[in-house]
């Protein structure tokens, strides 16, 4: 069987199951493979827990009785917002969920007010910050150099605060919808 994950916000496939390593499978990554209705997370799909769970016969239902699983599907959490803007530290490419874009917001501000070690911080947040607002407006099918507004005194801001709070639009042409994989 041939699988598709979706993997720093892009769709990667088709691929054996033994590949879907490669590109950092998890119990909470996106899969999809001919057959699915829809992209699921790789724990339910019993032809993957081989992969998921090399050492133990019964991790899948560990994995399900842990605190990891309480969580959404698809929601990021304020520690996965942060990973994901390191990892993507200047990548303006791609689309950002609001949740990933917001925490990490919070983030950069509780940064900024350590006193002395926030100048420093704040400067080496800039270009990550720039790159997840960039990806915020690709996610709502806008350029992002539209961040540029920010120059206008009090009005670009605001518009610009309206654009980062829509909610994300299907597939466009800045990639797959992060929220609505294989929508």
């Amino acid at each position: 069987m041939q699988y598709y994950i979706i993997y720093n916000g892009q769709q990667v496939g088709p691929m054996e199951k033994e590949n879907l390593v490669n590109y950092g499978l998890s119990p909470t990554s996106k899969v999809w493979a001919e057959g699915m209705p829809n992209w699921v997370e790789a724990h339910t799909v019993a032809d993957l827990h081989s992969l998921l769970y090399p050492n133990s016969e019964s991790s899948a239902s560990e994995y399900e009785q842990s605190s990891q699983c309480a969580k959404m599907p698809n929601e990021i959490t304020f520690g996965d917002a942060i990973k994901i803007c390191f990892n993507k530290y200047a990548d303006f490419n791609g689309r950002a969920r609001r949740s990933e874009f917001w925490w990490f917001y919070l983030f950069t501000f509780i940064v900024g007010l350590i006193p002395y070690l926030g100048y420093v911080a704040s400067i080496a947040l800039l270009i990550p910050s720039l790159a997840v607002g960039a990806r915020r407006l690709h996610d709502t099918g806008r350029s992002g150099w539209w961040q540029l507004l920010a120059l206008i005194p009090c009005i670009g801001a605001i518009i610009l605060i309206i654009w980062w709070c829509e909610d994300s639009k299907g597939d466009n042409e800045h990639g797959p919808s992060p929220k609505y994989p294989g929508v």
